[in-house]
């Protein structure tokens, strides 16, 4: 890890960070990650650590449901019935990450988990 974030975070948050893009790595894996309440944390953190620039791919910092909704296409009913800051938007937002590229993601990926 860099010198930007050892200071604030344990150390193993950077070992994590690192095992995990090493393992990314060896099996040819792109990562990309949906924020809420972390602010960005998560994609700082595993853009930190050296030598594994060509695994992450990209980050959504989505903090407003506008933004959840518009961004990574979560079902603004699930958000009304869940609650932005729930496990169902969390989930629905992981799975609408990697899919949100030029293109639209097929309509059942990003829809209501119920």
């Amino acid at each position: 890890m860099g010198d930007a974030t050892l200071p604030v975070l344990p150390q193993r948050i950077g070992h994590a960070a690192r095992d995990l893009l090493k393992a990314a790595s060896e099996v040819e894996f792109k990562l990309a990650v949906a924020e809420s309440c972390t602010g960005g944390l998560l994609a700082a953190v595993l853009t930190d650590v050296e030598g594994y620039g060509h695994v992450f791919d990209r980050g959504f910092v989505t903090y407003s449901e506008d933004a959840k909704c518009e961004l990574l296409g979560v079902d603004r009913a699930l958000i009304e019935r869940c609650g932005a800051v729930s496990r169902d938007v969390a989930l629905a937002m992981a799975r609408c990450a990697p899919w949100r590229r030029i293109c639209r993601p097929p309509a059942a990926s990003c829809q209501s988990t119920h």
